[in-house]
């Protein structure tokens, strides 16, 4: 039920304002701006959505997304929470830094499967010199 169509003045309602705190919350707020998005460049997107970042950079998975739709490249403040999840760390070096990511080796390493997955995918498609 969503108690927010019941009501004429949603900004009274208990949780209104502590919504948007919530990443998944935000994330959705971020795909309406990106379905409603015309512009040509993504720095308008980025514009638009930069006062959802704190909370996108609470989540790897939705940090990952944000990155991955709205930034469109390397976000280096989003570095910290995708290094805390191993598969997310997979995908960042894969489809965003198209390469090695070093700083995080080691904390791969002490994951065989996705160390085997990390070391074997990015090496072989992108080399042992790529990325960062």
């Amino acid at each position: 039920m969503n108690l927010y169509k019941l009501h004429t003045n949603n900004e009274q309602l208990l949780g209104y304002e502590e919504r948007l705190q919530v990443p998944i919350i935000a994330w959705r707020h971020v795909l309406y701006y990106i379905q409603n998005f015309t512009g040509q460049d993504n720095k308008e997107l980025i514009k638009k959505t930069e006062h959802l970042q704190d909370t996108i950079l609470k989540d790897p998975e939705f940090a990952y997304k944000y990155v991955l739709r709205v930034i469109q490249g390397r976000w280096p403040a989003a570095e910290q929470i995708i290094a805390t999840d191993y598969e997310i760390i997979f995908n960042y070096s894969y489809n965003i830094l198209k390469g090695r990511w070093r700083a995080v080796e080691d904390i791969m390493r002490t994951d065989d499967y996705w160390w085997n997955m990390y070391w074997s995918d990015i090496v072989s498609v992108f080399g042992e010199d790529s990325g960062i």
